[in-house]
């Protein structure tokens, strides 16, 4: 059996927290601010929290992968290594490659080799300047 996970950026502190627990009919999630050693519940909307769902894929060290964090691996053995920000699109899980350009390719998450190093919330200069 497949169990739901996620994750949650909390806005007014700027970062990302477990989610303990979800209230669909009053709209509440429940986190833990690892920071701050506490419990807290947030509405789930574009004010305070934004959801961010598993992608049920792993990175080379065991870590789960989840929409909005920055994985830096390649694609196949003759691959480049860059980063690559996980997204949800269209009904899937992609890596977003940008380059300086700013143009943005995308690739299935089940073919990225590679290593969690941040997200977007906490440490989005890791894409600063991506090739």
């Amino acid at each position: 059996m497949r169990t739901f996970k996620c994750r949650a950026f909390v806005k007014h502190f700027g970062c990302v927290a477990d989610v303990w627990s979800i209230d669909f009919v009053r709209g509440e999630v429940e986190i833990y601010l690892v920071e701050r050693d506490e419990i807290r519940k947030y509405r789930f909307d574009e004010y305070e929290v934004e959801l961010l769902l598993t992608t049920g894929e792993f990175d080379v060290n065991g870590k789960e992968i989840y929409a909005g964090d920055i994985v830096r691996g390649k694609y196949g053995k003759n691959g480049i290594v860059k980063n690559y920000e996980i997204r949800w699109l269209i009904g899937h899980f992609a890596a977003v490659d940008r380059n300086i350009t700013g143009d943005e390719h995308y690739y299935p998450i089940g073919l990225l080799e590679g290593e969690v190093i941040g997200n977007i919330y906490e440490t989005p200069e890791l894409l600063e300047g991506a090739e």
